[in-house]
């Protein structure tokens, strides 16, 4: 019996990694199906798929960590989360990871591990991380201040819908920047 239940949880965790795995980064819309579970059996059939590589569920680990949903909130275990996603090329996690290096989300501030987290999430189409580049330019943190640069990454931002990275081209215009 036992042998049993252990065999329809491993067909269980399969069907819902592949209903679930919505993209090839498979962060996006991850838990529409599990969702609807108790949050006790959710979180861990997270844990499982996350601790064998399953990238969306280390996403969703992520924030549920830094949000403190569902979980007792946890900066370094959701940056461990984001971290184990981020290296394995998703890009909300690459995004998510710059977010706690910029505002000292529980982990020291460190506006270069910043610079590089958005730097990998903007290469992959991340506007927000796009908008956050252009912000670090134009400031000056984490890089030399440069607006040229900083229109760049803002104009990138704008191109992908962000509204951040169009109001900031357009103040840059307005003044001359």
């Amino acid at each position: 019996m036992k042998k049993k239940a252990q065999t329809l949880f491993v067909v269980f965790l399969l069907i819902i990694t592949t209903t679930c795995y919505s993209e090839s980064n498979g962060s996006e819309n991850f838990n529409v199906k599990i969702k609807q579970m108790d949050e006790k059996t959710h979180i861990e059939i997270l844990h499982t798929l996350a601790n064998s590589g399953h990238i969306g569920a280390q996403y969703e680990l992520g924030i549920m960590y830094a949000e403190g949903k569902g979980v007792k909130q946890d900066y370094i275990k959701a940056k461990d989360w984001y971290e184990k996603a981020a290296l394995q090329g998703d890009m909300d996690s690459q995004a998510s990871l710059g977010f706690m290096y910029y505002n000292a989300e529980g982990i020291p501030q460190d506006y270069i591990k910043a610079k590089e987290w958005f730097e990998t999430a903007a290469a992959q189409g991340s506007a927000a991380s796009q908008a956050f580049l252009g912000i670090m330019y134009y400031v000056g943190e984490g890089a030399q201040k440069d607006y040229g640069k900083a229109k760049e990454w803002f104009k990138k931002s704008c191109d992908n819908g962000y509204q951040v990275g169009c109001e900031s081209v357009t103040k840059m215009n307005i003044y001359g920047e």
